[in-house]
């Protein structure tokens, strides 16, 4: 990928003398890094991108790695033909992968684990619950991230206060024809964040 974590990616590379290269189909802020070889695949289908990396990964000992959720799916969908040229792939397993890019697959996760999350919420969205089921505020963010989904139709995440403003919001997906996932919101709640690097 050439995103902004690209970048990240390429920066703590250089940092530990490894020589980075990026791969991705669409411009992004990594391709101006002067630090990293850059290979634009514009326009390539999955199957040419397939190619380059398998050759780029024959071509000298390296590791692979996914930045984004498109590049995560990919890596998912061809890890056994990636594995077989790389030295290493630098993410884990297609299940715990699976889990970790699917918003309703980790919330029930977490839920089947103990893992304190938002609380998901389950509904046919013409056919709303009642307000006493619903804890307001709400989260809503598309279930299947923004890579399908056409610029600025619809928010990569939106808080709805009320009945109203989740219709609203509802509307606006159902419009760009993207799916969302409705879950309690925690925005604006005093939180203690725990990190670790």
């Amino acid at each position: 990928g050439a995103s902004v974590t690209a970048l990240a990616v390429v920066r703590n590379a250089v940092a530990n003398n490894l020589e980075p290269v990026l791969l991705d189909t669409r411009d992004g802020i990594a391709f101006r890094s002067s630090l990293a070889q850059n290979i634009f695949c514009k326009g390539c289908s999955d199957s040419e991108v397939l190619q380059t990396l398998l050759e780029l990964g024959q071509s000298e000992m390296c590791s692979l790695i996914a930045t984004s959720d498109r590049w995560v799916e990919f890596l998912v969908s061809n890890r056994p033909s990636l594995e077989q040229v790389f030295d290493a792939v630098l993410q884990a397993g297609n299940d715990v992968l699976t889990i970790c890019t699917d918003k309703r697959l980790f919330a029930h996760w977490c839920d089947e684990n103990n893992v304190a999350a938002p609380r998901l919420y389950q509904f046919d969205t013409q056919n709303l619950p009642l307000d006493a089921e619903l804890n307001y505020p709400l989260l809503l963010r598309p279930y299947k991230g923004l890579m399908n989904a056409g610029a600025g139709e619809v928010p990569k995440a939106i808080e709805a206060a009320d009945r109203v403003s989740l219709q609203q919001c509802l509307k606006t997906f159902r419009d760009a024809q993207v799916q969302p996932i409705v879950t309690q919101s925690l925005l604006g709640l005093d939180l203690t964040q725990y990190s670790r690097s």
